[in-house]
């Protein structure tokens, strides 16, 4: 038997140039496709970057806000100590609360504001009852939340009232009480 070759039906030289510019088409094509990933995974690092930015403000947004209401709390216990011209009747409301733990009868004589001096608010008030309920009074005054001064303390026994009885209070006072914390209009 004789050993016969196939004929190519192709040149060796045309499938040399064929096969290299399949491969030159392959490695544009790779290079191509690789660069296009390239390029979408830098896009895809941008927007992940961007996305973990926008996190990063979104909370500390939150911590501001959160700081801002802390702030706010302690902004409103702070003036919760301070009176104006809108919440004297709180300081009134404490007074009479006051009176009533300690078993005394009190009235406002006066009450006026001190503007030569920015000496605040300066109140008169008039306390009937026993001594150790005017005691008593004083002692509640020292621990109200706000800043006062007693300016002039009279404390008097009374024997008898204008129609000549005894009277229902044996004791009366005058105080004049100065409330440093009364914030004034600018």
């Amino acid at each position: 038997m004789k050993r016969e070759f196939i004929k190519p039906k192709y040149k060796p030289i045309v499938i040399l140039i064929t096969s290299f510019l399949m491969i030159v088409i392959l490695v544009i094509v790779y290079f191509g496709v690789f660069g296009k990933i390239k390029q979408k995974t830098i896009e895809s690092n941008k927007i992940l970057s961007e996305i973990q930015n926008q996190n990063n403000s979104l909370e500390n947004l939150r911590k501001q806000e959160r700081l801002i209401s802390a702030i706010t709390n302690e902004k409103d216990k702070l003036f919760s100590l301070f009176i104006d011209k809108n919440s004297v009747a709180r300081l009134f409301e404490e007074l009479e609360s006051v009176a009533e733990e300690s078993g005394v009868d009190y009235s406002v004589v006066s009450a006026r504001e001190g503007f030569k001096n920015n000496s605040g608010l300066t109140i008169q008030v008039a306390a009937n009852g026993s001594f150790k309920g005017i005691y008593e009074f004083l002692l509640g005054l020292e621990d109200l939340p706000f800043g006062l001064n007693l300016k002039n303390v009279v404390i008097e026994a009374r024997s008898e009232d204008f129609q000549g009885e005894a009277p229902d209070y044996p004791w009366g006072s005058l105080l004049e009480l100065e409330i440093i914390s009364y914030l004034q209009d600018k």
